[in-house]
């Protein structure tokens, strides 16, 4: 699913959800238009069959009569959900007040959100996660630019744009090392952490990984040689994201270790 579809998922739920909102009274054919439409939105997305059907359970009319006077047709009461009527009438038309917020209700948009969030992670490079930590301290402004940018440049398809800054991202993750970042050129850091077990255990690696590393950076590197004269074919936006996600991974290794980055 394109990101387009999610966003419009986004929209359509919002309207649904603030559909009732400051309204005091909906008459009864409103409130079985909004329950149908919201009921195949559910549907469609996935939402589990007993939220659902305790969904429609909730909004179904149901006539209660008053205990004080339980054989005058007047004082009887209908509900649905958490709208009531106590006018009389009948059919369509009939007007509900609305008497109290509906927990129901919020648990099925609720689970709606975290349906169409997921949705939304899986379409994403960057994972959000990753982001929300790092916002946590302004000192990762930096890789958390770099990770924005990624995101950006996979979004837009692209590829130069989400190695240039894949690579700014390794960089920015080698600096958090106070020794690494000393070193300028970022073959001779790699070549650091391969030599040095103490820095693989700190960023909790191994060499297989950072050879994985390097050969990531080698894609820029022949781009860079073929500057002055442009290749017939740009880097393939498979193989671009490919070594991207290494990258984040990497990361994500450095964040779980909690080695270099405490969150």
């Amino acid at each position: 699913m394109n990101r387009t579809k999610i966003k419009q998922m986004k929209t359509a739920l919002k309207s649904l959800e603030t559909h009732l909102e400051g309204q005091t009274y909906i008459t009864t054919k409103d409130m079985n238009i909004w329950v149908s439409h919201c009921v195949a939105f559910f549907s469609r997305i996935g939402v589990n069959d007993v939220i659902i059907s305790d969904f429609i359970k909730y909004y179904s009319p149901v006539i209660s009569k008053d205990e004080k006077y339980p054989g005058i047709s007047m004082y009887k009461t209908k509900k649905m959900g958490n709208f009531e009527s106590t006018t009389g009438g009948s059919g369509d038309t009939e007007a509900y007040n609305k008497v109290n917020e509906s927990y129901l209700s919020s648990i099925a948009f609720l689970t709606a959100k975290n349906i169409i969030q997921r949705m939304e992670e899986e379409e994403r490079m960057v994972p959000l996660w990753i982001i929300k930590e790092l916002k946590k301290e302004r000192k990762f402004l930096s890789i958390s630019s770099s990770l924005n940018l990624i995101e950006k440049n996979y979004e837009d398809r692209n590829s130069d744009g989400i190695i240039k800054n894949a690579i700014t991202l390794l960089e920015g993750i080698l600096n958090l090392d106070d020794d690494v970042k000393k070193i300028k050129e970022l073959s001779k850091k790699l070549k650091k952490l391969l030599n040095d077990k103490d820095k693989l255990k700190k960023f909790g690696i191994s060499k297989e990984f950072v050879f994985a590393l390097d050969n990531s950076r080698l894609v820029r590197n022949i781009k860079s040689v073929h500057k002055t004269k442009p290749m017939k074919y740009d880097i393939p936006f498979l193989l671009a994201t490919n070594n991207a996600f290494l990258i984040i991974l990497f990361l994500e290794i450095v964040l779980s270790s909690e080695l270099i980055i405490k969150t």
